[in-house]
């Protein structure tokens, strides 16, 4: 009976000091994860504003390789009459390397405008997958949260110290 009346005193000093030790970290660690779940939202934000920065860059380059390709076009259109008006024949060997340049340039635009849409792409995923991690790091701040301020309230009960049956010095 001694030693169990030992064992009893120890388990109850032991979960007395962990008691404390929680109290007293706990809700320094609820106030740190609340600053935590801050950041993340703002981040969250960011990438938000991140995310319609690039669906605008996308729309913007779409506009732009449509402006340039019209440029190009009335340059090939322009040269044509500048021919005409001057008097010079649009001969096969003229009209087949103009046709050449033209095809080249043509190519030239959507090669660039293709890695520019890729890139603006490259870009949204990277946004999307950073929101994604930011929303599970924002999930697991919340559980963490929650474990936070559950175990104070389960430690205490209208201020007692909460100590399990079996671990406290009293013995029947």
């Amino acid at each position: 009976m001694h030693a169990n009346v030992m064992h009893s005193r120890a388990a109850g000093a032991i979960w007395t000091m962990l008691s404390i030790c929680l109290i007293g970290a706990l809700p320094g660690c609820a106030a740190s994860t609340r600053a935590q779940m801050g950041l993340t939202t703002q981040a969250r934000k960011g990438v938000a504003m991140w995310t319609a920065r690039e669906e605008g860059r996308l729309a913007e380059v779409s506009r732009q390789f449509l402006d340039r390709r019209k440029t190009l076009d009335e340059a090939f259109d322009a040269d044509v009459r500048r021919r005409a008006q001057i008097g010079e024949a649009l001969d096969a060997a003229w009209v087949i390397e103009s046709r050449k340049a033209y095809a080249i340039g043509v190519e030239a635009l959507a090669r660039s405008e293709s890695a520019a849409i890729q890139s603006a792409q490259t870009a949204k995923a990277n946004a999307a997958a950073t929101d994604a991690l930011l929303a599970k790091l924002q999930s697991l701040q919340t559980a963490r949260l929650s474990l936070e301020t559950l175990i104070p309230n389960l430690i205490f009960s209208q201020g007692e110290i909460l100590i399990p049956q079996g671990a406290s010095d009293e013995h029947p």
